[in-house]
């Protein structure tokens, strides 16, 4: 029996692992955009665009989630993700991708 993420009807989880740098990067996309939230723990965590869906305290839907390294290396790769989301015209529900650069 599948009990990962990918038995959710609707979710898709990609990985990259490079083992010899020990980091790797997963993502978890949405087939329609949906409600989260998002809680940091640890001592130095990083995160990029997060403080509209800390605590679920919103109503903003998202199209993915994306979970690195924790150095600056390991957040520069949503650069990469929102290039390939303004090329494939992804939009968040309110505001457009294009609109953030």
């Amino acid at each position: 029996m599948n009990t990962t993420l990918t038995s959710i009807k609707g979710v898709r989880v990609g990985n990259s692992t490079h083992l010899d740098k020990l980091t790797g990067c997963t993502l978890i996309v949405f087939d329609k955009p949906t409600l989260t939230s998002f809680k940091a723990f640890g001592g130095a965590v990083a995160s990029y665009n997060t403080t509209a869906i800390q605590n679920g305290s919103n109503d903003i839907k998202v199209h993915g989630i994306f979970l690195t390294g924790g150095s600056t290396y390991g957040l520069g790769a949503v650069g990469e993700i929102n290039k390939y989301l303004v090329e494939h015209d992804v939009f968040s529900q309110t505001y457009t991708m294009k609109n953030i650069f």
